[in-house]
């Protein structure tokens, strides 16, 4: 399983290159950089135009539903409005609440052009969400509803939450709300299983910034039901041409405050991230450049640096996010550590909206130490104009690997080479001893271990070693018990067989078998040693 870590480049457009990156360690992470004003934000679409519902300034685009709708003004430039009863409205993919059905917060902007909902004329307005789904077939199910009621069925604004048939819903308003025609309100539901703000309030419906309502009532945050999110219907006969919808926002926690101004657009920034990828000399990384929510892009170029004495970097490969592009650069220089690759659409392509993989580059760890990878990114739109970008960066971190050192010997012999010392974790290794019975594993990456020492005519020893990054684990001394002749990892009568047939001889004739401290003979020494041994068998401890 490979490891995994991404970071981000956020331009002023709505613009994140993210950089992720590969080793063979088998762990992953994550590593993000957001600009402060876009912390949890899910959803941002602004619904002024055929375009703006088509690409969100964040997160995922919307879907215009019918073709009977126009735009109109609204608190922020234009909004979205139904033009007829039916299936005529807006809706975003149900993988926006995918992550949030413990807490969360959706707002937006209504201009009404009625002062309230009419009771069985124009009835509830499905602010967020479809009141009944009886106007020709439009999906009633939701898991966040908030509506602005007619009096018969409530009055004034209340919500509810459900990621199954359990749902916690507010109260609505106890009078019914009645708007200035033409005059913005804000109105929001916000949600959170452990209570908003520390209080026992698990869902509130906001009108302005104000509680309007509440509820101390759960929902089941393990339901697996996920639906779309539909905004600007409503569905009696006459129920269109009611109220405008803008500037809609879906965020990751429970709202208890809110900027009545429309989210300005981030200015250029660099920012570092302190998060370390930790790797092993010899490593394999790839780093996998990735371009998201791009708007308006006809260009990228991106200069990419590391340390070459701890990642040499070997190959950079362009993705397929532009298609049929021309390449400007794409230029490895290993002894310095960088990469310059640039690429552009040409005609009669059209800018890019969306994302997808720039480039993939590769490079291996070679030795201990910590190094930045530094990018420097260059976008331009068609005309050659540049679109800024926030960088976000990550650092790498070459560990040291950790060793194990001991001795380990024969029993009744003066010469202890060709022991096999075989360690099994993180990573497998065998060596073997020299002539006074020392061994080193020098490449062993943190973990546990476990040893065994074995051979030929001898039982095995076995023990438990824990390996530390950059740190010598020492084992200590161990003599292998003789005796195990024919290396059926017991001693026994067998073995006693094979000494008495070959006694009193010397190698060769004799069995080599049967001279256990391998002196070239068989005789008592071989036979006192299986005899103290006999009847032991498997792993002796260490």
């Amino acid at each position: 399983m490979k490891r995994n870590i991404l970071f981000n480049l956020l331009s002023a457009l709505g613009l994140i290159l993210t950089l992720t990156i590969f080793s063979l360690v088998g762990l992953w992470t994550t590593v993000t950089a957001h600009e402060p004003i876009f912390e949890g934000l899910v959803l941002w679409n602004k619904l002024g135009s055929d375009d703006e519902v088509l690409h969100s300034e964040v997160g995922a685009n919307g879907t215009i539903i019918g073709t009977s709708y126009a735009y109109e003004p609204a608190q922020h430039g234009n909004g979205y409005i139904r033009k007829a009863t039916g299936q005529n409205y807006v809706q975003f993919p149900a993988s926006v609440l995918s992550n949030l059905s413990y807490r969360g917060t959706i707002e937006l902007w209504i201009t009404p052009k009625v002062p309230a909902p009419v009771p069985y004329q124009y009835g509830i307005f499905g602010l967020l969400g479809a009141p009944y789904g009886e106007d020709g077939g439009v999906p009633s199910a939701c898991n966040i509803y908030l509506a602005w009621g007619d009096t018969v069925s409530g009055q004034g604004l209340w919500g509810s939450v459900g990621f199954d048939e359990n749902r916690a819903g507010t109260p609505s308003e106890p009078t019914q709300f009645v708007a200035t025609v033409g005059v913005p309100f804000h109105a929001a539901i916000s949600w959170d299983i452990d209570g908003i703000d520390g209080t026992n309030d698990k869902v509130r419906v906001y009108r302005n910034g104000v509680v309007v309502g509440s509820t101390t009532s759960s929902w089941n945050p393990e339901g697996t039901e996920r639906h779309n999110i539909i905004l600007g219907y409503s569905p009696n006969s006459s129920g269109f041409d009611k109220y405008i919808s803008d500037n809609i926002k879906v965020w990751d926690y429970a709202k208890s405050e809110f900027n009545f101004e429309e989210s300005p657009v981030p200015e250029t920034q660099l920012i570092a991230d302190s998060d370390t990828l930790q790797v092993y000399p010899g490593d394999t990384i790839t780093v996998a450049l990735d371009i998201v929510d791009a708007t308006q892009l006809y260009a990228a170029q991106a200069e990419c640096n590391v340390d070459p004495t701890i990642i040499a970097m070997q190959n950079a490969t362009f993705g397929d996010f532009f298609t049929n592009p021309l390449i400007g650069a794409n230029l490895v220089d290993a002894p310095s550590g960088n990469w310059l690759g640039a690429l552009s659409l040409q005609n009669p392509a059209t800018p890019l909206s969306g994302s997808g993989n720039f480039a993939t580059l590769s490079g291996q760890a070679l030795a201990p130490g910590t190094t930045a990878v530094a990018c420097e990114p260059l976008l331009s739109d068609r005309d050659g104009f540049e679109l800024p970008v926030l960088y976000s960066g990550l650092t790498i971190t070459v560990i040291p690997f950790g060793k194990i050192t001991g001795a380990a010997t024969y029993q009744g012999r003066l010469v202890h080479t060709n022991i096999q010392i075989a360690a099994n974790g993180p990573v497998a290794a065998t060596v073997t001893t020299s002539a006074n019975g020392d061994f080193v594993f020098d490449e062993l990456k943190a973990g546990n271990y476990n040893i065994t020492a074995d051979a030929p005519l001898y039982l095995p020893n076995c023990t438990i070693a824990n390996v530390l990054n950059g740190q010598t684990t020492p084992l200590g001394d161990t003599t292998l018990k003789g005796g195990d002749v024919n290396d059926d990892n017991t001693i026994n009568i067998g073995d006693a067989t094979l000494v008495a047939a070959n006694f009193g001889q010397t190698v060769p004739p004799a069995s080599s078998q049967a001279d256990i401290n391998a002196d070239t003979i068989v005789n008592v020494q071989d036979l006192a040693i299986l005899g103290g041994n006999f009847g032991l068998s498997g792993c002796q401890n260490w």
